[in-house]
């Protein structure tokens, strides 16, 4: 099972801090690479589909998805698009309720996005996203 916790420390340096730990469960045969930085995110790439579980952004965006939504699905033989590039195609968004709004998700496995996000407001704002077809 993948899992997620989330913890908000503010400082005075930083007010809206936060910690995030995730763990993938995948085959460990899957092919990842190190973490990587590009186009202002950084995460580490699954190999196999071109996504990613966990990634962070220069402008205070964090994104971790999980596998699965509400209720435990049957697996399709292939799907249209990984899961792990919502990650980041959330990034091309100006705003979180903008991907929500705009996102195709048509051929996409259930999933749940947990995301973090300071960019734009003036608090922290954390999301749980859930897609179940």
């Amino acid at each position: 099972m993948c899992t997620v916790s989330f913890t908000p420390n503010p400082t005075s340096d930083s007010p809206f801090g936060f910690t995030l730990i995730s763990n993938r469960d995948e085959s460990p045969l899957r092919i990842t690479s190190a973490p990587l930085e590009s186009d202002g995110q950084i995460y580490p790439r699954d190999e196999e589909a071109g996504g990613t579980w966990v990634a962070a952004s220069r402008n205070g965006r964090v994104g971790c998805l999980l596998n699965g939504a509400f209720v435990k699905h049957d697996r399709l033989p292939a799907y249209s698009r990984s899961r792990g590039r919502m990650i980041l195609e959330m990034f091309e968004y100006e705003d979180v309720e903008s991907f929500f709004r705009e996102v195709d998700l048509d051929g996409v496995e259930p999933f749940t996005l947990i995301i973090v996000d300071t960019y734009g407001y003036n608090e922290l704002t954390l999301w749980e996203f859930r897609w179940d077809y």
